[in-house]
Formats: C-alpha cells, sequence, structure tokens
C-alpha cells in the first residue's frame, strides 16, 4: 500500500511539474520576426566618353597665298559628341601629333610639306577666337566660353560643341595633295575632367 501512495505521489508530481511547464511554457511569447540593419556601398568610377562626327577634315582645294575653310559637313565644322555616359566636368583641347618626329602637312613621303600651325581652328563659324594647331604636338586649351568646365551631359542626353576648321597655304607652295594623317601625323581631340 504505501508503494502504491509513493508512486501516487510521484504521479502527482509528476503531472503538477508537467502542467507548471506548460503554463510557463504557453506564457512566454513565441517570436514571429526578427529585425536587423546594415549599411550599403557601391563607388561608380569617373567616366568620358566621346566620339567625332567624322575621320577626315578635308579643306577641298585652296589657292596659295589665301585662307580657306573645310568643306561643309567635312570638317566646317568637326563636331565634338560627349556622350550621356560622360559623368564628370571635363574641358576640350586640341593638338596635333607628329608621325615620324613631324606635324607637317605633307606630300606623298613628304616631299613637299608646310607646317600644321597653318591649320587654324575655333568654336564657332564667325571665328570670333581661333587658335593655330600646335607644332610641337602639346595640347592648346583655348579659352573658348563652351569648351571649358563643361557639365556633364545626363542620362539620355549628348551635349554636342564644334571645331571649326580654316587653312592657309603659303604663298608659292609647290602643287599637290598633303594630309595629317597616319604616317606624318594626326589632329587628336582630348576632352578631359576638368582639374
Amino acid at each position: 500500500m504505501e508503494n502504491k501512495i509513493v508512486n501516487k505521489k510521484w504521479m502527482i508530481g509528476l503531472v503538477v511539474l508537467m502542467v507548471s511547464a506548460m503554463l510557463l511554457l504557453s506564457a512566454t511569447p513565441a517570436m514571429s520576426a526578427q529585425e536587423a540593419s546594415t549599411g550599403a556601398q557601391v563607388i561608380v568610377p569617373e567616366y568620358i566618353e566621346v566620339g567625332l562626327n567624322l575621320s577626315v577634315i578635308d579643306f577641298g582645294t585652296v589657292d596659295t597665298g589665301t585662307t580657306g575653310n573645310a568643306l561643309s559637313g567635312s570638317g566646317w565644322p568637326v563636331l565634338i559628341n560627349i556622350t550621356e555616359n560622360t559623368n564628370v566636368i571635363t574641358n576640350i583641347s586640341v593638338n596635333a601629333s607628329g608621325g615620324g618626329g613631324t606635324s607637317d602637312y605633307c606630300t606623298a613621303a613628304c616631299a613637299n610639306s608646310f607646317t600644321v600651325n597653318n591649320h587654324t581652328y575655333s568654336n564657332t563659324s564667325a571665328f570670333t577666337y581661333s587658335g593655330a594647331l600646335n607644332v610641337d604636338g602639346s595640347y592648346d586649351t583655348e579659352p573658348f566660353v563652351d569648351w571649358g568646365g563643361i557639365n556633364p551631359p545626363g542620362v539620355g542626353a549628348n551635349t554636342t560643341l564644334y571645331i571649326y576648321n580654316k587653312m592657309t597655304i603659303p604663298a608659292g607652295q609647290i602643287a599637290g595633295t598633303y594630309t595629317l594623317a597616319n604616317d606624318n601625323g594626326a589632329i587628336n581631340v582630348k576632352v578631359q575632367k576638368e582639374s
């Protein structure tokens, strides 16, 4: 009989313990969500994208001792297209770079030549201000108002600026076709971040 009482007490104690545990568990609120936060960062690199509307500036036929404009659509004007991908303030500069150590306009094999500074350029067809291409190959930043501090065009837009070109042929220049390209030089347009 004593065993039955002990077993009953033991069973009652176990039931009380289980009921207490259940009450304790039901009183503890369940966690249905938890929140945490973090930061984020990304680096957007500086980018400049530019194009020109033609590959050769063509002056056509210009008599000796005179000045002629580049042909319409072939350097009158050259369009500088700063695309929407450009995301920094830029400046424009130009130069003439020489192949074989010269920046001259030459006939075949450079048998005859005249210096590249006979080639002048401006940002307007009125040639209010103009510059001569550098013979030494260094870049000139002319004080054209729209060639400095050019704001990024923005998404869906391009910025178009102009280079109008003139050529003065020296008096008595030997007849021929003179070029400034590949083997004896080139005209370069540089668009760079404003410093």
